[in-house]
């Protein structure tokens, strides 16, 4: 794919890992945005990411670091870092570093995934994580559903593609007949790009009866939390919630983790009931296994030629786009009106 003119540099929050993958006392390697980093887990149970070099000689933390505590202690010579990425030890000495701090990020263990906000002009966070119990009022909670970590998970490395790429997915609807083979175009009955969080609602058609096409109450709720992360609520189908998660390793690639939460299923034992959360997660990841072929091999379309119909949905994501980019790499958005 050619090297997308968009900045893998964007700013927002981006998932690292699941949070299953850190246990207390465990060290996470991770790669993002052209760092090496650690996610690790203290004895407190709070999860810190950092840079991954030791600030006295450059140890690399995530080959050997060792949780101590509340602390990781560089495998070179014992150097002790708190949760802050303060020095608080130096075995052999009488007292810490107080001038040395490895870098860390601001981080959120949400949606059952660790978080980092990324921004490389250095501000705070100034949006949220939406949860993916609380964004919607029905009530439901983590308790009626089947975590999705290990086994209704996708995790794919270093994939040739952009955040944008999946976040336009949720305003073209010309895909779905082509890529997901529905039969009926989803008609959209929100889309709302006014803040950093937007929100898109639309409608989906199945076929009912053999050679019939039957319309029901089905849909899809999303919600976007910059570029890095959406989550979904389904209803009319089989009820499930789901996290898509972008986040760039370097200038040309992209990891992308997706999270399938299936409602438990009423007078079903607990096994049962997962076997059958498995079973109808897979379906949807196989679904957005096929958005994943797509974009991987997708050339950004600067300007876009655009039918009428997808000029305004288009438009309005991609104004809204520019904000999470640094101000010195945006680039005008390029759509061509239709005739």
């Amino acid at each position: 794919m050619p090297k997308p003119p968009l900045s893998m540099k964007p700013t927002g929050w981006f998932q690292v890992a699941w949070a299953a993958e850190v246990a207390v006392g465990q060290v996470h390697r991770v790669e993002a945005f052209g760092e090496e980093l650690i996610a690790w887990r203290g004895h407190s149970g709070e999860v810190t990411v950092m840079d991954s070099y030791c600030q006295h000689l450059g140890a690399n933390l995530g080959f050997g670091g060792t949780v101590i505590d509340d602390t990781i202690q560089c495998p070179f010579h014992g150097w002790q870092w708190n949760l802050a990425g303060k020095n608080v030890c130096i075995p052999y000495e009488d007292r810490p570093n107080i001038g040395k701090k490895i870098r860390t990020y601001p981080t959120v263990e949400l949606n059952e995934a660790i978080y980092i906000w990324h921004d490389v002009e250095k501000r705070a966070p100034f949006f949220e994580v939406p949860d993916i119990f609380d964004s919607w009022p029905d009530g439901r909670t983590a308790a009626d559903y089947h975590q999705p970590y290990p086994d209704s998970i996708l995790f794919n490395e270093r994939l040739s593609l952009h955040p944008q790429y999946v976040i336009e997915n949720g305003v073209d609807f010309a895909h779905f007949k082509y890529v997901h083979k529905v039969p009926l175009i989803p008609q959209f009955t929100r889309q709302e790009f006014d803040a950093p969080i937007s929100y898109v609602d639309f409608t989906v058609a199945f076929e009912g009866e053999p050679g019939t096409i039957e319309e029901v109450d089905s849909g899809v709720e999303a919600i976007n939390c910059g570029l890095g992360l959406a989550i979904t609520r389904s209803h009319g189908m089989i009820d499930n919630r789901t996290a898509t998660a972008v986040t760039p390793v370097d200038d040309e690639t992209c990891d992308v983790r997706f999270s399938v939460w299936i409602g438990r299923e009423p007078g079903l034992n607990e096994d049962d009931s997962r076997a059958r959360a498995i079973k109808y997660a897979r379906g949807v990841i196989e679904q957005f296994e096929a958005d994943i072929y797509i974009w991987s091999h997708q050339k950004y379309a600067d300007p876009a030629a655009l039918a009428r119909g997808e000029y305004a949905g288009f438009t309005a994501l991609r104004n809204w786009a520019q904000q999470f980019y640094p101000q010195a790499e945006r680039i005008p958005v390029g759509l061509t009106p239709p005739a």
